[in-house]
């Protein structure tokens, strides 16, 4: 999370959580970096979460996360798959599958997100301790940061809340995806907050 310049390659490993909260498996703050072929797990009693992209330092803007693979433990300690909050630039997401936990992707901030192919399954309060409502879906655009374009197309979700949450979006397209609430949400499988700064 250096404050050298991007280009960075992560590819076909495994990594598992060490004994702790809180530490993203992979927290890059690098752009146009690329990570590839690479199985996460959260250990067993613990908050590992997957891979973060941030906007601190040089910022993880156009990076790319490409058939990776992120499997919370069956407790109700582990949080998201991916979280997104970079400032400006894009982000490609392909071929990922985040599973168990409370959100398989945040979307805190960015320009234009594309979601391709991925499955996010099992987000459920079964094995989060996320009491909120909106902390167990499939994708979630939270808090106020701009984001321009989200678009989530030839995916498989599911989230015992909704399989989307929308707080603050300004472009949202959603195309060719199965959506299951798992039949415990009553916020339907797609919701625009009514607070929300914009929709």
């Amino acid at each position: 999370t250096g404050t050298e310049f991007g280009n960075i390659y992560i590819g076909h490993v495994s990594i598992v959580g060490g004994s702790g909260d809180g530490a993203y498996c992979i927290h890059s703050t690098r752009p146009q970096s690329l990570f590839e072929n690479i199985h996460m797990e959260g250990p067993t009693g613990y908050n590992n979460p997957g891979i973060k992209l941030s906007s601190a330092s040089q910022g993880s803007w156009g990076s790319t996360v490409r058939r990776c693979k992120w499997v919370g433990p069956a407790t109700a300690t582990s949080f998201r798959g991916l979280y997104i909050d970079i400032d400006g630039g894009d982000v490609e997401i392909q071929w990922c599958q985040m599973t168990r936990g409370s959100v398989g992707c945040e979307i805190i901030k960015g320009e234009a997100i594309n979601i391709r192919h991925c499955n996010f399954n099992l987000q459920d309060s079964s094995f989060s301790s996320e009491a909120v409502a909106d902390g167990r879906c499939a994708i979630r655009l939270s808090g106020v940061g701009l984001k321009k374009a989200v678009r989530i197309g030839s995916c498989y979700l599911e989230g015992s809340t909704c399989c989307v949450w929308a707080e603050s979006v300004e472009s949202l397209k959603i195309e060719s995806t199965f959506m299951d609430d798992l039949g415990s949400g009553s916020d339907g499988n797609v919701r625009l907050r009514s607070a929300a700064t914009k929709n």
